[in-house]
C-alpha cells in the first residue's frame, strides 16, 4: 500500500540500510563539524584566567583569536575576537585591552586577563557541545566511521584564523539540512516521539513490513499499552516512543536542540550569541523552530483548541493525564495551573476546578493525533505516577528549555 510518505523519491523509512545512509550523510558530518569546532576551544581554553601576555610569548598564533578586530574598546562588526567570544565564551574585554595597549603597548598585555562566560551564557559552545555528544552516540551504535567531508582541520584554522567561517558555514548548512524541517527522515523520528500506534499506521503505511528491524535499530519502544480486552484497540492506542540512550532519542534530542537554539524570536534574547555567530555566514538565520511551527499551521490550521465532548484541550499546553483503562479520568492543565502566581492551597483550588469528569483516552489520542504525528505535541511517561501520563505541547517553541 503506497500514501503520501512512501511516494517521496528516496524516504524508504521502512529500510534499515536507508536509515545507515541517511546517518552517514547527515549527523556524521555534524560529528565532525563540532568535533572541529570544539578542538579549537581546546586550543584557547587553557589561557582562561591567564595573563594575555603568557599567550603574547609562547603562542601567539592564538592572538587573533581573542583580539581580532578590537579597536578603540570595542569589536569590529565581524571581529574574529568577537566571534571567538560569540561561539565559545573566551575573551579578553575590549576596553581593558585597548587601554592596556594604547598606554603601555605590548607590555601592557600583561595586564589582560583572558576570560569565559557563564555557562548560561555560552549557548553556542552548549550546543555544539550537546550535538556533538549525541551525533557520536549514533555514529558509535549504528558503527558508522565520522564523516570524510571537506572542512579545515583545527591545526589548519589556528594557522588561518579567517578558515574558521568555512566551518561555521558547514555547520549551518548541515544543521538546516539535518532538520526535521527539511528531512523527511528527522521527520520521522520526530512523529514516532509520544504517538500512538494508529496514528502511525495511518501516517507510515509500510512500518510494519519490517517493525521488527526497525524498531531495533532505531530504538523505538512501546511506553504505554492501555488496559482493555479488545486487542485491536489496545495496540491501536499504544503509546510508542524512544528508548532511553538509542538512536532515536539521540537524533530526537539533536532536533530538540537545534529548534530551542535556532530559535531567534525577540523574547529568547537567550539565542542572540548563536544568531550573531551565524551572521558572520548569512544574512537572515533560518529559525527553525518558527518554520516548524509554520509548517504544523500549514497542515493542520492554528492549533488553537480542540473538543472532546464539552471539554476543550489546547495542544500549546501540557496536561497531566491519569489513564484507567480507556478513561482520562483526571487531567489538570499545568500550563495554566504554573502560569498562576498564587498559593500552594489556591494552586490546588485550580487543579481541582480543572480536573472534570472522565473522557475518552480514545477520542483524546484521535483528536490529538496529527499534533503529535508532527512533532508539535508528545506524550511520554509520568515521572513519578505509573498510571499517568504526561502531555506536551507546543515543542519547537518550548525547546529552548529542553536542551543545556
Amino acid at each position: 500500500m503506497c500514501g503520501y510518505y512512501e511516494s517521496i523519491s528516496g524516504f524508504r523509512y521502512w529500510d534499515v540500510k536507508a536509515w545507515k545512509q541517511y546517518i552517514q550523510q547527515n549527523i556524521a558530518p555534524l560529528y565532525s563539524i563540532t568535533t572541529t569546532l570544539l578542538e579549537v576551544r581546546d586550543e584557547l581554553a587553557p589561557y582562561t584566567g591567564n595573563s594575555f601576555g603568557v599567550i603574547t610569548n609562547s603562542r601567539r598564533e592564538l592572538l587573533p583569536f581573542l583580539a581580532g578586530g578590537i579597536k578603540d574598546g570595542d569589536y569590529s562588526k565581524y571581529s574574529l575576537a568577537k566571534l571567538t567570544r560569540l561561539i565559545y565564551g573566551l575573551y579578553v574585554d575590549p576596553r581593558e585591552f585597548s587601554s592596556a595597549v594604547s598606554s603601555l603597548g605590548e607590555e601592557g598585555l600583561s595586564e589582560v586577563v583572558v576570560k569565559a562566560e557563564e555557562k548560561e551564557s555560552s549557548v553556542f559552545l552548549r550546543l555544539i557541545s550537546g550535538l556533538n555528544r549525541l551525533s557520536g552516540n549514533v555514529l558509535e551504535l549504528a558503527d558508522i566511521g565520522p564523516s570524510e567531508i571537506s572542512i579545515p582541520s583545527s591545526g589548519e584554522i589556528i594557522k588561518q584564523p579567517e578558515k574558521i567561517l568555512d566551518v561555521l558555514k558547514e555547520f549551518y548548512r548541515f544543521s538546516i539540512s539535518f532538520s526535521a524541517n527539511h528531512n523527511y527522515y528527522t521527520f520521522f523520528i520526530v512523529s514516532t516521539r509520544g504517538t500512538h500506534w494508529k496514528a502511525l499506521r495511518e501516517g507510515y503505511h509500510k512500518l510494519e513490513e519490517n517493525l521488527d528491524e526497525i524498531k531495533e535499530f532505531l530504538g523505538l519502544e512501546e511506553i504505554f499499552i492501555p488496559e482493555t480486552g479488545k486487542e485491536d484497540v489496545q495496540r491501536d492506542y499504544t503509546i510508542w516512543s524512544h528508548s532511553r540512550g538509542e538512536i532515536a532519542e539521540s537524533i530526537y534530542s539533536m532536533q530538540i536542540g537545534l529548534w530551542g537554539r535556532f530559535n531567534f524570536e525577540v523574547e529568547t534574547e537567550i539565542n542572540k550569541p548563536i544568531e550573531d555567530a551565524l551572521r558572520y555566514i548569512t544574512k537572515n538565520p533560518e529559525d527553525l523552530a518558527k518554520g516548524h511551527i509554520r509548517l504544523v499551521k500549514d497542515a493542520l490550521g492554528d492549533p488553537r483548541e480542540i473538543h472532546i465532548g464539552n471539554e476543550r484541550f489546547y495542544p500549546k499546553d501540557s496536561y497531566d493525564l491519569k489513564i484507567e483503562g480507556l478513561w482520562i479520568t483526571d487531567w489538570p492543565n499545568e500550563t495554566l495551573i504554573s502560569s498562576v502566581s498564587a498559593t500552594s492551597a489556591a494552586r490546588d483550588v485550580l487543579k481541582r476546578e480543572h480536573s472534570k469528569p472522565k473522557l475518552s483516552f480514545i477520542e483524546f489520542l484521535d483528536q490529538l493525533g496529527p499534533y503529535l504525528f508532527t512533532g508539535y505535541g508528545e506524550i511520554s511517561r509520568h515521572p513519578k505516577h505509573k498510571e499517568h501520563l504526561k502531555y506536551y505541547g507546543n515543542i519547537p517553541m518550548n525547546a529552548v528549555w529542553w536542551l543545556g
